[in-house]
């Protein structure tokens, strides 16, 4: 665990697996520096594993840590099974 704040720089190893989660009250952006997909080859092995890909017991895991914490998770639930979701950033994004 790497506990961070406003503000925060964590920069993994490269090849390092890691995923970030906000157990806080207040909601959390997350700004992602690397390579340009455009810039990747075909058929390249992608560094990313998306939600709905991912072992069900990491989305345990974490709604377990916020159960202690008599919160709740306000991921919506299709993400965990729609790969091509598409997040509502409301009037701050894109």
């Amino acid at each position: 665990m790497c506990p961070w704040g406003e503000g925060a720089v964590f920069t993994p190893p490269g090849g390092w697996y890691h995923q970030h989660f906000n157990l806080g009250a207040e909601p959390a952006r997350y700004l992602k520096f690397g390579h340009l997909p455009q810039l990747s080859k075909a058929g390249e092995y992608r560094h990313q594993i998306e939600y709905s890909e991912e072992d069900p017991s990491v989305r345990q895991n974490f709604e377990g840590a916020l159960a202690k914490q008599r919160r709740e998770s306000r991921m919506p639930p299709e993400i965990y099974s729609k790969p091509d979701y598409k997040w509502d950033y409301g009037d701050d994004g894109d």
